[in-house]
């Protein structure tokens, strides 16, 4: 039997501010989103590893994803698959 490759999915979202800009490294998604929208990100896991890196700044978070082979998956709100 073979597995799915395991994956790592989260929620972003913003509780107060008027907006934030979502960008998804090295492939330079950019998405903005306010307090009543979200994103569902999905990346995959390599066994033992998460390379992941997650930076914060006023109004814009990154998301480099591991390996930087461009296989995140994102899903707005509304449950459309956007990248």
């Amino acid at each position: 039997m073979v597995l799915p490759a395991p994956t790592f999915r989260f929620r972003v979202d913003i509780d107060e501010g008027e907006s934030l800009e979502i960008v998804i490294e090295p492939s330079g998604m950019v998405v903005e989103i306010d307090h009543s929208d979200y994103l569902t990100v999905e990346l995959p896991v390599a066994p033992g590893v998460m390379d992941t890196v997650i930076s914060h700044s006023p109004g814009r978070l990154t998301i480099s994803e591991p390996g930087g082979d461009g296989v995140a998956r994102v899903w707005n709100s509304s449950g459309e698959q956007i990248w």
